[in-house]
């Protein structure tokens, strides 16, 4: 996304913002939608190490990623503790969570 209309010594600069937040959706059966993509609950550890080392090459720091997790009414705790786990593994901290 490009932000414009700021001025610095009257030029326009036009800026690219990153997004520092991971979307992780858990559908109502239990199904995995990773950045807004289907994908294979078993390889969440590795999508998530994935996307984490492409931001932190973007120069976003580590500390700064957030997991913003949304699982539907029905899925069973069990399933969400266990990608907790995950995500505290891969030290990834900031996690949002909501339902839908």
């Amino acid at each position: 996304m490009a932000f414009s209309g700021c001025t610095q010594n009257n030029k326009e600069v036009v800026s690219d913002k990153i997004s520092a937040t991971i979307n992780v959706e858990l559908n109502e059966n239990s199904e995995l939608i990773f950045d807004n993509q289907a994908a294979d609950i078993d390889d969440f550890s590795k999508l998530v190490e994935k996307r984490v080392n492409e931001l932190i090459i973007d120069g976003i720091p580590r500390d700064e990623i957030v997991v913003s997790f949304k699982a539907a009414k029905v899925v069973k705790m069990g399933l969400i503790a266990d990608l907790q786990d995950e995500l505290r593994q891969l030290d990834v901290r900031k996690v949002n969570y909501s339902n839908n």
